[in-house]
């Protein structure tokens, strides 16, 4: 898996919920209207996954070969059956369906499918950060009809994992850049729902339903179109618009007690998958030290914070560098304490840090010791939550005798100083895929190389050791078994200060029905989704 750093990108991970069998199917005119504050976006093409809105859309336009099922399982979509894996696990063969047609009516073919994977090779300097790429070395016409063989890097037991992440693109629309820009604003694919309209002006995405969607799944999607308004003001009151009928579904809110008691509306917990951290850089001297890191841990009240900010029920606090949702995540490592004095022993311990008269002193210039934490611009909605819980963790440094500042930087600003390593502490907030693959931001072999995210240049003998193994080990056990050793590893020796998984909740009109949401991905069953009529 290719791991990127996207500032607003969240894969949205979301727990399933299983929804009573539908009475009756209203399949024509239906419209369902979807509810985000942020503005229509016109880069729609499934290959620069920066941006929610984008990966949302995607997920309604474009299949994959594999897609996944209400029990969050892989299963075929534009693939003939499951894969079948070569001798030596490296490599398998995918069956495309041979009845696959495009909107527009033209077949879908192997070319297509091979092309998706080698569109860098067709249009040079495309920009792709789609994950899961450099696991597949190549990609070519099987000898059996409709077939395709794919090789990898390494043994993969379960390669249809890897298959969902990826959207077929129609090779004839895609000639050069040219046609990849155009294609972006109105991007066919093979989809339950095709875009109709993009409309900046009132805030919205108007969506059909894809006529040929039948060839894949029968008789779906049951929504004749969709609608996606975008609101950009909180001054519209979720309840009323859910009770008037106005929206469908909201995804992607705050818990809120009124929606989670009204009848005739259903919440649905949602795992953002992320994990916030307060990421420590290892050019600096004392950083580097591990008593410091750890004395660093002690001096803040995650509980309290996350309490106070983000409610009980939305956030919980971490211990490492997975959330709870991961299968990695290791229950037997303890949360640190807020404990200012064991984190002065820690100090006093480096042999770089005291603390003396209410200051922590650095020993070699018996000065206060001065830290700075770099953020972006925080803006309206949930980043004044943010904004918050960074600003009483500058708090908590100062209270305990450190010169602390935050330093809120543009988007531009931040990320330069996050690339370039100029930064003491930094927050970071990076959203994990099903694979939960950590390794390109925490193992040393990443800081060198090409697509390794390693900002903080951390490096552990042993964590190293294990990301290499768990990347060579085809057997589940032994794969959970390394991940919980790599969360224990970096609770000891912190790369950062993690710091809690948030929570949020969808909310959606009780007659909405089978709405199974995929943890990873909201909107994988929506050819499922249909409305009971009384």
């Amino acid at each position: 898996m290719k791991s990127n750093l996207r500032l607003t990108r969240i894969i949205a991970v979301l727990a399933l919920a299983a929804i009573a069998a539908p009475i009756a199917i209203a399949q024509f005119g239906s419209e369902m209207v979807y509810y985000e504050l942020n503005k229509p976006k016109r880069n729609l093409a499934p290959l620069d996954l920066d941006d929610m809105r984008v990966i949302r859309m995607d997920e309604i336009m474009f299949d994959a070969l594999y897609g996944w099922n209400e029990r969050a399982e892989p299963e075929p979509q534009m693939a003939q059956g499951m894969p079948t894996l070569l001798a030596d696990s490296t490599g398998a063969v995918v069956i495309l369906k041979s009845n696959l047609l495009w909107p527009d009516s033209t077949p879908v073919t192997v070319d297509d499918v091979i092309f998706t994977f080698n569109i860098k090779k067709a249009i040079p300097g495309v920009k792709d950060n789609r994950y899961g790429l450099e696991l597949i070395k190549e990609v070519k016409p099987g000898e059996a009809p409709n077939s395709i063989v794919f090789k990898f890097s390494r043994k993969l037991q379960f390669p249809e994992r890897l298959l969902t992440n990826l959207f077929i693109l129609p090779k004839r629309k895609l000639a050069d850049a040219k046609s990849l820009s155009a294609y972006s604003e109105m991007p066919m694919g093979s989809g339950p729902f095709q875009l109709k309209d993009i409309s900046i002006g009132s805030n919205s995405y108007a969506l059909q339903r894809n006529q040929n969607y039948g060839t894949i799944a029968p008789g779906r999607p049951y929504f004749d179109r969709l609608k996606m308004t975008y609101w950009t003001s909180k001054a519209i009151w979720p309840v009323n618009i859910l009770q008037g009928g106005i929206v469908h579904v909201l995804p992607d809110m705050e818990y809120n007690t009124e929606l989670s008691t009204t009848p005739r509306i259903r919440s649905i917990p949602v795992s953002t998958n992320s994990v916030p951290m307060i990421l420590f850089n290892m050019k600096d001297p004392i950083l580097n030290n591990i008593f410091v890191r750890q004395g660093m841990q002690n001096l803040i009240s995650r509980n309290e914070i996350a309490v106070t900010i983000y409610m009980q029920d939305s956030a919980t606090v971490l211990t490492g560098p997975y959330p709870v949702t991961s299968y990695f995540y290791n229950y037997t490592v303890p949360a640190w304490d807020y404990n200012t004095n064991e984190a002065y022993d820690l100090f006093e311990k480096s042999g770089l840090l005291t603390f003396k008269d209410g200051k922590v002193i650095r020993k070699d210039t018996g000065k206060q010791w001065t830290v700075n934490l770099i953020t972006y611009i925080t803006t309206a909605g949930d980043e004044e939550n943010l904004h918050k819980a960074l600003e009483s963790i500058n708090k908590y440094f100062i209270s305990a005798g450190i010169n602390s500042s935050i330093e809120y930087r543009s988007s531009e600003g931040y990320l330069r100083a996050l690339q370039s390593g100029t930064f003491q502490l930094i927050y970071l907030k990076i959203t994990l895929d099903d694979s939960f693959n950590i390794e390109p931001f925490f193992s040393a072999d990443a800081i060198t190389r090409p697509g390794g995210q390693n900002f903080g240049q951390y490096s552990n003998v042993n964590a190293n050791k294990a990301f290499r193994d768990l990347i060579l080990t085809p057997v589940p056990q032994k794969q959970r078994a390394l991940g919980l050793a790599i969360h224990k590893i970096l609770h000891d020796d912190p790369p950062a200060m993690f710091l809690w998984n948030l929570n949020k909740y969808a909310y959606c009109r009780s007659e909405l029905q089978h709405v199974n949401i995929h943890p990873f991905y909201f909107f994988s069953t929506i050819d499922r989704w249909n409305e009971k009529t009384e």
